[in-house]
C-alpha cells in the first residue's frame, strides 16, 4: 500500500519557508508545520541554506549519528558505499544528502532538513516553530514502513499565504 504525506509550502521569507503538513488516512487533516530553509530558483543551491526542490520523494528510516537515533529521511535514490546506505536527493540538477525530518525551532536548526512542530509564528523577521512533533510523526510513518508499505512525501510550492 502507498501512503502520501502532503507538504504544502505557504509562507516565504528570505531565510526560511513555512509549510503545513497533512497526513494520509486515518489521520486526515493538518498534522503540523514544517520549517525549512529558503526555496530557491530551480537549479540553485546554497549548501545548508536551501530547501529541497518541490516534488515527490521516497521516505525511509536512517540512523543519525548527530541525533544518536533513527529519524525519517527523504530521498530519490540510495547509493551503497562499502556496505553502507547513503540516501541522496538528485533533482533539478542539484543534489542533497541526509535530508532528515526532525525537531527544531528556527531555520538555523535545519541545514536543508525539514523541521516538524505543532505551532508556528509567522510574525517577525523570521519564522519560529515550537512543540516538536518528531516522535509522533516518526511513530506514524515508521509503522507504515515496517508494515512493508511505501511512503511518498509530496512537496508543493503554493502562492504566499497572508
Amino acid at each position: 500500500m502507498e501512503h502520501t504525506v502532503e507538504h504544502k509550502r505557504k509562507w516565504y521569507k528570505p531565510q526560511s519557508t513555512l509549510s503545513e503538513v497533512f497526513l494520509p488516512v486515518p489521520y486526515n487533516g493538518r498534522f503540523g508545520y514544517i520549517l525549512e530553509d529558503t526555496v530557491r530558483a530551480k537549479g540553485i543551491k546554497v549548501a545548508k541554506f536551501t530547501a529541497i526542490p518541490e516534488g515527490k520523494y521516497n521516505v525511509g528510516i536512517r540512523y543519525s549519528n548527530s541525533f544518536k537515533r533513527n529519524v525519517l529521511v527523504l530521498y530519490t535514490k540510495i547509493i551503497e558505499k562499502n556496505g553502507y546506505k547513503e540516501y541522496v536527493i538528485e533533482k533539478d540538477g542539484i543534489s542533497f544528502t541526509y535530508v532528515l525530518v526532525h525537531g527544531g525551532n528556527t531555520h538555523h536548526h535545519s541545514d536543508a532538513c525539514l523541521l516538524i512542530a505543532k505551532n508556528a509564528n509567522t510574525s517577525g523577521e523570521d519564522f519560529v516553530i515550537q512543540g516538536t512533533m518528531e516522535n509522533e510523526l516518526f511513530h506514524i510513518i515508521s509503522s507504515y514502513i515496517k508494515n512493508g508499505d511505501t511512503v511518498i512525501w509530496k512537496i508543493t510550492n503554493e502562492p504566499q499565504k497572508e
